[in-house]
């Protein structure tokens, strides 16, 4: 029953002991979580909220540009790798993570404390449970 909740988002599917399927990015990353699956579906979740920016650091092969995400990319893991990202981070900026870079995993150590200091903060929704959506309580770099 608990498996059919989390439709169609199975890969996401974390049992109520391990808490639940939006709790799973705390335990999961990578191929057992995150796949870079959810880019079409964060287009139409910042369609649905009238987002028109959002800083997305995306895990994954697929080129955001190509679904028209407006933003800056944070420091990501892609194929290929971004051109060009920014650290720059006001507090009430919208902020889309992937499970994976928010755990750090292939990131490179000077962007680790960005990811730490979002760890430190509640997300406020999520997409298909892979990519984490913030709203900023601080800025970075830290002054």
């Amino acid at each position: 029953m608990s498996t059919a909740l989390v439709h169609p988002h199975y890969l996401a599917y974390v049992n109520e002991l391990g808490g639940g399927p939006a709790n799973g990015y705390r335990l999961f990353a990578d191929s057992s979580l995150d796949w870079g699956q959810d880019l079409k579906n964060l287009k139409r979740y910042l369609g649905r909220h009238g987002v028109r920016a959002v800083k997305l650091s995306y895990f994954g092969t697929a080129d955001p540009a190509y679904y028209d995400i407006p933003g800056e990319l944070l420091p990501s893991h892609m194929l290929p790798p971004p051109r060009e990202t920014t650290t720059e981070v006001k507090p009430g900026d919208l902020l889309a993570v992937s499970a994976t870079n928010l755990q750090g995993v292939y990131l490179p150590p000077e962007d680790q404390p960005l990811m730490a200091r979002l760890r430190e903060q509640r997300p406020i929704d999520n997409v298909g449970y892979s990519i984490l959506i913030y709203r900023a309580e601080f800025a970075w770099p830290p002054r």
